[in-house]
């Protein structure tokens, strides 16, 4: 059997442009430090491998004065210099700007521009090669304003189709009236299916359904690119034991290969997208009541590994260095030279790297997850194997 440590493909990208198929990965990101630091120290055949959704995140906030740390204009400016310095200005990206919950007219934009159009022509000046997201619940300024930034650059648009859309009769009506108001063809438009979170119990209910309306989707041939994406990872970590191993199921990895395996021959596929390690949205908790276990999130063949400590506030970082040696232990553990993330696990197990704070924790699992996935996808495109739930191997290697 192949295994994921062998597997150092992941190049899938055919061109230059936005153009790929089941065969890439479209990881949807929160914008936040951890997460792009994890894209920065991808290994560059697996960077090959993926194209990001980005949400801007909302503005932080200065829970003692109950202010906002930055105006929204110094927040847009600041996300369009973290894409300069984590993702650079070689390869596009899509991101939504929607998730932000900023103002109309931004506040602190001279020019008072709306959110969208704000940030693309911040981005322009940088050289960033940018495509917008549209969500199919979008407002009418924002279909403009996506519009004129399509139109300005030139690098077509991404539909994000939520769930109640994705199964309404009314969704070829849909996409034809997004097209026409961002004057696109399919052959420019990015089409993400969102089922959101899913859980176990509902996976047999999509794999029924959800082959039908993709083979019935509108254009499907013609779609620049075409992704389903879902979440398994859970909300928070409150259930899962301080000191114990936790496991919890990848149903969004295997919903996807379940879906692709009913569909019927020359059907196109989607591409596989997720949440990383994260839940669909980030929960607004005043920091200094949120009580933040350390922890690792340890992606496998088919579940997360949990490793939970105790609280980070009261007791810092130094027991995350116990969680590392407990990880190291696992058959799961692909090994130091995987990915840089499981390096620092190593190294923290070992005592050669400094424990850090949940930003770091968030990094070192997110470096992980994206390569395994990357390594997995991979795998899965060239084996074409029937898709089926299964235990973990112990060592990354693909379901069977």
């Amino acid at each position: 059997m192949k295994t994921l440590k062998r597997c150092l493909c992941g190049r899938h990208q055919t061109t230059g442009d936005v153009l790929f198929t089941h065969s890439h990965y479209v990881p949807i990101l929160k914008g936040k430090r951890g997460e792009y630091s994890a894209l920065k120290e991808l290994y560059p055949n697996d960077l090959a491998g993926l194209t990001p959704v980005i949400e801007v995140p909302p503005v932080d906030w200065n829970w003692d004065d109950d202010v906002a740390k930055k105006t929204e204009f110094a927040h847009l400016t600041s996300t369009v210099d973290n894409l300069v310095k984590y993702w650079g200005t070689d390869r596009p990206l899509f991101v939504d700007v929607e998730t932000a919950d900023l103002s109309d007219a931004v506040e602190g934009d001279p020019a008072g521009r709306s959110p969208i159009t704000c940030l693309f022509d911040l981005a322009r000046s940088k050289g960033l090669k940018l495509i917008p997201v549209l969500v199919s619940t979008a407002d009418p300024a924002s279909i403009a304003a996506v519009a004129g930034a399509s139109a300005k650059d030139q690098r077509g648009a991404m539909l994000r189709i939520v769930k109640d859309h994705f199964f309404s009769p009314n969704l070829p009506a849909l996409l034809t009236s997004r097209a026409g108001q961002l004057s696109l063809t399919p052959s420019m438009l990015d089409l993400l299916i969102d089922l959101e979170d899913v859980d176990s119990g509902a996976v047999q209910a999509y794999v029924a359904s959800v082959p039908i309306l993709l083979a019935a989707l509108p254009h499907l041939p013609t779609w620049r690119t075409l992704t389903l994406a879902s979440c398994a990872f859970p909300e928070t970590l409150g259930a899962f034991t301080v000191g114990a191993i936790g496991r919890t199921p990848r149903v969004d990895w295997l919903l996807w290969r379940q879906v692709c395996s009913r569909l019927a021959p020359g059907t196109r596929k989607p591409t596989f997208a997720d949440y990383g390690i994260s839940f669909t949205t980030l929960a607004e908790i005043d920091p200094r009541v949120l009580k933040t276990p350390q922890n690792i999130r340890y992606t496998a063949d088919a579940e997360w590994l949990i490793f939970k400590g105790v609280n980070f506030k009261k007791n810092g970082g130094a027991g995350f260095i116990g969680l590392c040696q407990q990880l190291i232990a696992q058959p799961e553990f692909m090994g130091a030279g995987f990915s840089e993330g499981d390096r620092y696990i190593a190294g923290c197990a070992t005592g050669t790297e400094k424990p850090g704070n949940p930003e770091t924790w968030r990094r070192v699992g997110t470096n992980h997850h994206l390569t395994f996935v990357v390594r997995q996808i991979a795998i899965a495109s060239a084996t074409s194997a029937p898709a089926a739930p299964g235990s973990s191997t112990g060592h990354g290697g693909a379901t069977p």
